[in-house]
């Protein structure tokens, strides 16, 4: 089973509502609201371009996939080579997600990386860095070690 996550990723990004989600992508009432709350069964590759546009993210970053049990294939399913970028993403935060837990600018995240302090896997122009090492720097960040201050920004 798919779940969407669109209004998830809106209200982190601080589109609390139907509404301003509907502002931010120019959409009509009703696709806001569906998209919002989940409640459609097909969506356009457009709309999800502008979604990832509007979030910075990757397509796959909007969604999360289940296995319904009940028709769960058995045994190993190989991944084709056009998805291998998705694959080698898995299981990472994006520099925006990274900054939004942290409560700093992707700016600060960004320099952060840059600087190595905080350890990155550039992908198709995407720093993605794994929940390891994210732990690792907020530790640090939080006590204020090699980082600077422990205050945000």
């Amino acid at each position: 089973m798919i779940k969407f996550k669109i209004g998830e990723i809106a209200k982190r990004r601080g589109l609390t509502t139907a509404f301003a989600l509907q502002k931010a992508l120019n959409c009509s009432p009703t696709m806001a609201s569906r998209l919002f709350k989940g409640g459609f069964k097909q969506v356009s590759i457009e709309t999800i371009d502008r979604l990832c546009d509007l979030f910075d993210c990757l397509p796959s970053n909007l969604y999360e996939y289940k296995p319904n049990n009940s028709k769960a294939v058995k045994g190993s399913v190989s991944v084709p080579n056009s998805q291998n970028v998705e694959k080698s993403v898995l299981g990472r935060l994006t520099t925006i997600e990274a900054a939004e837990r942290l409560n700093l600018s992707r700016k600060r995240v960004n320099d952060y990386v840059n600087k190595g302090l905080l350890p990155a896997e550039k992908v198709k122009g995407q720093n993605y860095i794994s929940e390891a090492d994210f732990v690792e720097f907020e530790k640090l960040y939080r006590l204020g070690v090699k980082t600077g201050s422990a205050s945000s920004d």
